[in-house]
């Protein structure tokens, strides 16, 4: 029993700083890895146009005119695209869509067509 003994390795005790540290490695590790999913998930591409048929859909220029971050001048207003989206896209009549993904350029661009619905018939939005 003695040979047994002398096999076996003491243990090494860590102190409490090594694991304090150790602790908030991990901690910080995965708020990294949360922050990263919450990015991509509300700031992505697809969160970006899901945001934007939202605004149209909602037929809300003001909406539609801060989501793609337009300034406002003398002849670029939201009741000016709001006249527009009238005019080009009847968009008064829309009843449904839907998003139809193209190509993916890279991580951060992504080009998406548009399907909707304006009573029984559908029709591609243009690009």
């Amino acid at each position: 029993m003695s040979a047994r003994k002398d096999r076996e390795k003491p243990q090494k005790e860590v102190s409490k700083v090594v694991k304090f540290f150790f602790t908030l490695f991990v901690l910080a590790v995965l708020a990294l890895i949360g922050i990263f999913i919450y990015e991509k998930i509300y700031h992505g591409p697809s969160a970006i146009v899901d945001e934007y048929v939202d605004s149209f859909m909602a037929r809300s220029p003001g909406r539609i005119f801060r989501q793609l971050n337009l300034e406002q001048s003398n002849f670029v207003t939201p009741e000016n695209l709001d006249r527009l989206l009238r005019e080009k896209a009847d968009y008064e009549n829309i009843t449904s869509y839907s998003l139809v993904p193209l190509t993916q350029i890279n991580d951060d661009e992504k080009q998406y067509e548009i399907h909707y619905m304006m009573g029984r018939l559908e029709s591609p939005f243009p690009r």
